[in-house]
């Protein structure tokens, strides 16, 4: 059983806030952006409500750019293990695109 304070302070999830994923990886969020957008981490923009966007990156694709960074690797570990121990936790797979009428 892993002890509570060694537990990150992020909530184990499969994709990241840019925010999230500056403060683990340790890089600027203007670096983070310029991976992004040269297709070197994963991510997704996602629309909100009230206008713009939101990065969401791939936990995965973090500890892939980054892996000497022990925070981003733990973390990743940290949300391995608890999608094995609840799987139902794991992001539903994107829905098939719509299809023309």
């Amino acid at each position: 059983m892993q002890d509570t304070q060694d537990a990150p302070a992020i909530e184990a999830r499969e994709r990241l806030t840019l925010r999230d994923a500056v403060r683990l990886s340790g890089m600027s969020e203007k670096t983070l952006r310029r991976k992004l957008e040269a297709g070197l981490l994963s991510g997704q923009r996602e629309t909100l409500d009230y206008g713009g966007f939101m990065w969401m990156i791939d936990a995965r694709s973090l500890a892939d750019l980054y892996p000497d960074s022990a925070a981003v690797r733990d973390y990743v570990q940290y949300l391995e293990n608890t999608l094995q121990q609840n799987p139902s936790l794991a992001a539903p797979a994107d829905p098939p695109p719509s299809q023309p009428r």
